[in-house]
């Protein structure tokens, strides 16, 4: 899921050593043992418990400052930072989900991904604008905005290479390349998303 990526490219980012623990997602005993709630992404630090994707890179970036830092010192850049992060997280986010409720449907509906497809090029109308004058999508540097847009709209640009380097995942991965499409006219984007993925490496 796009949480689950915005976690290891922000650890891979910082240069940080990590084990990645896949969980069942028919079997989430272990994570609710663990946290109290369902859901993953879960970062376990020594003794220290935090879920939820937001929290997690806050927590990151907080705690290992050693690394060139995803969030920032300037208000009103953090501010910037912040207001990607809940477009994202809202109506980026909008189109991912209509298509992973049509990968669990026993009869996908295909026009349901079809517009799918659409949303997600027009709310990346502004992310290819941004980055038309930019690097990034805040200030001259790699932030927090830029890895988690580049988690979500990677659902887009699912290919055959990315669906073989996970293959726990190869089903659902088939079909987001065959049902999600980011569409025409975001080569700036592609090119960002993929500089951005570098960092989902092997901990």
């Amino acid at each position: 899921s796009p949480n689950n990526l915005k976690i290891r490219l922000a650890l891979g980012a910082k240069g940080l050593k990590y084990k990645r623990i896949d969980v069942d997602p028919t079997d989430r005993a272990a994570i609710v043992a663990l946290s109290g709630q369902p859901l993953t992404p879960v970062l376990k630090h020594g003794d220290r418990v935090i879920f939820d994707s937001s929290a997690i890179l806050r927590y990151i970036d907080a705690n290992f400052r050693e690394g060139a830092p995803l969030f920032h010192a300037d208000r009103d850049k953090m501010k910037e930072i912040e207001n990607w992060e809940m477009s994202f997280r809202t109506a980026g986010i909008e189109p991912i989900g209509v298509v992973f409720r049509q990968f669990f449907s026993e009869t996908p509906d295909r026009s349901a991904c079809a517009a799918a497809s659409r949303k997600l090029n027009t709310f990346t109308a502004t992310v290819e604008d941004r980055l038309q004058q930019h690097e990034y999508l805040v200030g001259d540097r790699l932030s927090a905005a830029d890895i988690i847009g580049a988690a979500t709209i990677s659902m887009g640009m699912v290919n055959e290479e990315r669906e073989k380097a996970h293959p726990q995942y190869a089903k659902a991965m088939a079909f987001f390349r065959t049902h999600l499409s980011l569409g025409e006219g975001r080569d700036k984007t592609r090119e960002w998303v993929e500089r951005i993925l570098v960092f989902d490496r092997p901990s």
